[in-house]
């Protein structure tokens, strides 16, 4: 009876022990396993599931993970040279550290010792990028999408525009006759008319009309304008007023003969 109490404690003891988890037996019984979490280290266990502290995140020159060996001064990995008065002839090459190594360590395109050159996505050594118009230069933009543009739509939706090719102005038509006017006729390039009214026209009684940038005035009772010279009349416009001009013009005597007129963009002269 004691014999088989006792083979049952062994049993039970060794059930425990292996169940337990110890330095040297990091699974416990519900699968945990110790070790490195850390991605970034050198030895990370992609297994572990516990993290502990055992990463280790540098290597020594001949990449041993968490080892010791460092460079002497004549470039040897464990080497115990501390003059370099005595270091042998370099049998390879010096790098731009002035260490002789078989695979020295070089200037990058940027002039950096051992660099990694121009940064991903970049276009030189400062780090600018290319956005299409030239390395380091503003990319397209502006209403008119050019490089380095910043030109903006104004009121009237013209890109890079003052406002005035929609603005409404009101603007003089003066003449200077010998003759009287029955009538007369005219275009306005340059702008967009509106309308027509006022000045010497409106004086004498005529009836005015507009349509297609065309200002038509006349009489239907034989009245007109006396010779002289002053306002003949006033045209409403949209657009710049400093680029109207007239074209096209007729002017008539109350017997509906035409007259021989000269014009400027806004007077109209005998």
């Amino acid at each position: 009876m004691k014999q088989v109490s006792f083979l049952y404690f062994v049993l039970m003891l060794g059930i425990v022990i292996i169940g337990c988890k110890t330095p040297n037996n990091p699974i416990g019984d519900n699968g945990d396993i110790l070790g490195c979490m850390e991605s970034s280290a050198c030895n990370y266990d992609s297994k572990a599931n516990i993290p502990n502290d055992s990463c280790v995140f540098t290597r020594d020159c001949n990449g041993e993970c968490g080892g010791i060996a460092e460079l002497d001064v004549c470039g040897v990995c464990g080497g115990n040279i501390e003059s370099e008065e005595n270091c042998p002839e370099c049998q390879y090459a010096l790098g731009c550290d002035g260490v002789c190594l078989e695979f020295p360590i070089i200037l990058d395109e940027c002039g950096v010792c051992g660099g990694e050159g121009i940064d991903e996505g970049a276009c030189d050594c400062d780090g600018n990028v290319d956005l299409g118009c030239g390395c380091g230069e503003a990319g397209l933009s502006g209403c008119d999408n050019a490089c380095g543009s910043t030109l903006e739509f104004d009121e009237c939706s013209e890109c890079g525009g003052d406002g005035s090719s929609c603005a409404t102005s009101t603007i003089n038509i003066l003449y200077n006759t010998t003759t009287d006017i029955g009538g007369f006729q005219f275009n306005v390039d340059g702008v967009t008319v509106t309308g027509a009214s006022g000045g010497a026209a409106a004086d004498a009684g005529f009836i005015i009309s507009t349509g297609n940038n065309t200002v038509l005035a006349f009489s239907l009772t034989g009245a007109a304008i006396p010779a002289g010279s002053g306002v003949l009349i006033q045209v409403e416009i949209v657009g710049d007023a400093n680029a109207a001009c007239l074209s096209a013009v007729v002017l008539s005597d109350p017997s509906g003969i035409g007259l021989y007129v000269e014009f400027i963009c806004d007077t109209i002269s005998e």
